[in-house]
């Protein structure tokens, strides 16, 4: 099958080569041609996203808010070899070039790099020569320097690559394709065509529809839309060669993380300071870690409340600095005052507790002593009782206390039949 490209399948190539950056390592391949060239340069320009994304902006951050910091060199430079490959006698403009004059060739195309690049002063420290080993059986032309390394390439068949393109007949039928997959990757390819052709015949040119000028196209737009986006780096290493599970090639690994940044990474971040935070925030955080706020607090900036808070705290003055509007900290600071944090908070919730179990255990103290004193008060009228039941007076009073109340009705009932005769002989009078 033939090694074909078209405007809007280049979508799928950019996702493939956003997953290809991950680990930014050339394969071993005995040959790379102009696949691979592709390949390494879309790498080239990822690593240096992420370069610029995560070193030389982490930098800047320090200088803009006057950190006394020191700039780190994060690793090899990248635009010289982007620059040999995309300024206008570099290597894709020469290929273009060589694609649009007659009787073009790969041999011509070698010799105009060779003499263009080769005997450039800028361009010669990362274009060069490939040299001719007895032990391998692939033929080389010439090796770039990327950042993951040096890479030789084969030329044969670069012409042909780079002007071949999906005939527009094959889109329609893959573009009418039931599978769901294909019809999505596909969907808009005619139209696509269609601008090829317009923009073949307005300029007169097969500059602007070989792969190379579209393959680069795609990758400016993805870089731009990558810039105007809050990225996030997800690093995959490939662990050997031979895809055999559970088995780890420690200096292919190690290559790996020093190709692709992230032993520079790891070198700024113990350098420097990965952590920050916004002094409102870190106070607001962190206070209860201090002593009482002061009283003049109200009269305090929110930096001058955290120099008081790290001070308080007992923070080294070399694991912090303080900027314009944030604090600055170094590895492992966070972490230690999360922990104190929550052991504080911790500690807090456990006196509450406790005070809260205190205070129910004497509200069920009390009510048991209620009910003792009770018990204590039933039993002593129950001691009395047997005590004096079997005395005769005791008796005799029992028995004398049963008439009181029969006298005392007999009388009363005596003394209301008088009333009523007396109210009956005012009624006759009236």
């Amino acid at each position: 099958m033939r090694w074909s490209y078209h405007n809007d399948v280049l979508k799928s190539v950019e996702v493939c080569n956003l997953f290809k950056i991950s680990t930014n390592f050339p394969t071993p391949f005995q040959q790379n041609s102009f696949e691979q060239f592709c390949i390494n340069y879309t790498n080239e320009r990822l690593q240096q996203f992420f370069n610029q994304f995560m070193f030389v902006r982490e930098q800047r951050d320090y200088i803009a808010e006057g950190i006394e910091w020191a700039e780190l060199d994060f690793g090899l430079d990248l635009q010289p070899t982007i620059d040999m490959i995309e300024q206008p006698m570099g290597l894709l403009a020469l290929l273009q070039e060589e694609c649009i004059v007659p009787n073009g060739s790969d041999q011509s195309l070698l010799d105009k790099l060779l003499k263009q690049l080769g005997k450039h002063k800028a361009h010669s420290q990362v274009f060069s020569k490939a040299k001719v080993s007895s032990k391998s059986a692939a033929i080389n032309h010439f090796s770039v320097q990327h950042y993951a390394g040096q890479v030789a390439y084969n030329l044969d068949g670069w012409l042909e690559k780079n002007r071949d393109l999906v005939d527009a007949n094959l889109l329609d039928v893959l573009s009418a394709s039931e599978h769901p997959l294909m019809g999505r990757l596909f969907g808009g390819t005619v139209l696509s065509a269609a601008d090829t052709l317009m923009t073949r015949s307005r300029r007169g040119s097969l500059a602007t529809a070989t792969v190379s000028y579209i393959y680069k196209e795609q990758l400016s737009n993805l870089l731009h839309t990558l810039n105007s986006t809050s990225a996030h780096f997800i690093r995959c290493i490939v662990p050997n060669y031979e895809r055999r599970a559970f088995m780890l090639d420690g200096p292919l690994v190690l290559r790996q993380l020093r190709c692709n940044g992230v032993l520079e990474g790891i070198r700024i971040c113990r350098r420097g300071y990965p952590n920050r935070e916004l002094f409102a925030q870190f106070h607001r955080r962190y206070k209860l870690l201090g002593s009482e706020t002061p009283k003049s607090a109200g009269l305090m900036s929110d930096r001058e409340l955290v120099g008081e808070l790290c001070t308080a705290i007992g923070i080294d003055s070399d694991r912090y600095q303080l900027g314009r509007s944030k604090i600055f900290c170094k590895a492992g600071l966070i972490s230690e005052l999360e922990m104190q944090r929550r052991a504080r908070i911790d500690a807090s919730i456990a006196r509450l507790q406790a005070h809260c179990r205190w205070w129910l255990e004497q509200r069920r103290l009390h009510e048991r002593l209620r009910e003792h004193d009770a018990v204590e008060i039933v039993q002593q009228a129950v001691k009395q009782h047997v005590g004096v039941k079997m005395w005769e007076w005791y008796r005799m009073w029992r028995r004398v206390r049963e008439l009181i109340p029969l006298v005392r009705d007999r009388k009363r009932l005596q003394e209301l039949e008088e009333e009523n005769v007396k109210l009956g002989k005012v009624g006759v009078e009236f």
